[in-house]
């Protein structure tokens, strides 16, 4: 028997979650919430759950990850981000995250940090979360970075691998933005745009680094201490074909980058 207070389902035919369903039960919840804002913190929710699930690793921190790709996806489409009325209007988003992480078993086995079947504590870590996020998606470097190499990603002599064409591409475009200084390449936050695992982003800058395209530029990184690996991008590298002469490729819409 499902539970009566439960705010999401999968729907048996299609193997996704009844997007209906859960806007009638927030409906009920939060009866002051007008449709339209309680349309649309659904289908955020949702969204972002079904990412969450493709890069979620078991790193301490992944729980707030979840947090925090929720709250740059819903700044994106809130006119005024800095409205902090918009978390108490929002907070449903959250709750119904939560509830989907946990039906696909992504969140709730082991509540290291974050008691995700607590609403209160969920609440709580959303408001935080909020306050300490500055940019929506795609506003910051990286974000744009990521959007430049969907649209136009470059060319690689050998490389025909699509996860591996869009790292290596992103990583040109932090290049160009930084004038050609040292970039960071963050695998948590380029795990959700890039819709692979942050330990698959780990891998293909490896790969980049053994084809000679990328380039830590400050070998004495260390993990411990808070000193992360800084990238050059090799503009000369021979696998590299001319920047400019890449060709652009049409973007299908669910294949758009999501932050």
């Amino acid at each position: 028997m499902m539970n009566p207070l439960a705010l999401v389902t999968i729907d048996r035919k299609t193997g996704r979650f009844d997007r209906e369903f859960t806007l009638r039960r927030i409906s009920a919840r939060f009866p002051d919430l007008c449709t339209l804002d309680a349309k649309q913190c659904v289908e955020i929710a949702l969204d972002v759950a079904e990412e969450q699930a493709i890069v979620a690793d078991e790193d301490d921190n992944a729980e707030y990850q979840h947090l925090f790709a929720l709250v740059r996806r819903l700044k994106s489409v809130s006119p005024n981000p800095d409205d902090e009325r918009l978390i108490e209007r929002f907070l449903p988003s959250a709750l119904v995250m939560a509830a989907a992480l946990r039906e696909m078993g992504v969140i709730g086995r082991n509540h290291r940090r974050l008691d995700w079947e607590d609403e209160d504590q969920v609440a709580i870590a959303f408001e935080h979360t909020w306050l300490k996020t500055r940019f929506a998606e795609g506003q910051d470097i990286l974000g744009q970075a990521v959007r430049k190499a969907f649209a136009v990603p470059l060319e690689f002599e050998g490389v025909a691998n699509i996860h591996l064409i869009r790292l290596l591409s992103t990583a040109y475009y932090l290049h160009e933005a930084n004038q050609g200084e040292s970039f960071l390449l963050p695998v948590r936050k380029l795990a959700t745009p890039l819709r692979v695992s942050a330990t698959l982003i780990s891998q293909l800058i490896d790969k980049g680094c053994r084809l000679g395209i990328l380039k830590v530029s400050n070998p004495y990184y260390n993990w411990e201490s808070g000193v992360a690996r800084r990238f050059q991008f090799d503009v000369d590298n021979p696998r590299v074909l001319t920047p400019g002469l890449h060709r652009k490729v049409e973007i299908e819409k669910d294949r758009e980058p999501q932050f």
